[in-house]
């Protein structure tokens, strides 16, 4: 999609990477920038999904001001599950100002620093990387999407955030191991339905 004047958006593949997409926005307020972004013309989960779950949005500054949009923004995708302060999530992750959000910053007040950085690079094998996950997948229903805002971001040789495209890794897989995960996934399904007796759908 070439840049659009009109819509203030651009999206292309996202570099480097064999999956995703990038956006980039160049609105000149954060009410017109979400206003393009969930534009049904712009059809924002249909290209998530054809770019393999991943979406890589910049220009979009503002946005640290103005919660409500980032909120708006990611009601594009599905409603909230939850409202973080109503479960055991630490008061130092709420966002002052806005319930849907949660904080992650080693600045004062949320105190959550990161962790070591491992010498020789950031490793993204197993055993040296052992904590691939997807977040928030005890919730019952799990979500859909998950959107990470960065305010103040590390440079590019310091970020340890990691995403990497699973269905691809499944698919890699022989037709044993896909067994043996599918085997843990009815399993980890019989432990969230003791747990939440009331939930009535399909976690996969």
């Amino acid at each position: 999609m070439p840049f659009d004047t009109e819509t203030h958006l651009d999206a292309g593949p996202l570099d480097g990477a064999s999956f995703g997409t990038k956006i980039r926005v160049t609105a000149p307020s954060a009410r017109t920038a979400v206003d393009a972004l969930t534009d049904p013309a712009f059809g924002i989960q249909d290209r998530l999904a054809d770019a393999g779950g991943l979406m890589a949005i910049s220009g979009l500054e503002y946005l640290a001001g103005a919660p409500e949009e980032l909120i708006r923004l990611s009601r594009a995708f599905g409603p909230e599950l939850e409202d973080v302060r109503a479960t055991l999530t630490a008061p130092r992750f709420f966002h002052p100002d806005a319930a849907e959000i949660m904080v992650l910053s080693n600045k004062p007040g949320h105190d959550h620093p990161p962790p070591p950085r491992p010498a020789g690079g950031l490793p993204v094998r197993f055993p040296d990387r052992i904590n691939w996950h997807t977040d928030q997948s005890y919730r019952r229903p799990p979500p859909d999407v998950s959107l990470l805002y960065g305010v103040t971001v590390p440079p590019p040789d310091q970020g340890q955030t990691l995403y990497a495209d699973c269905t691809s890794a499944y698919r890699a897989l022989d037709p044993r191991t896909q067994a043996r995960l599918e085997l843990r996934v009815i399993f980890e399904e019989i432990l969230a339905r003791i747990a939440n007796p009331e939930f009535d759908g399909d976690i996969r």
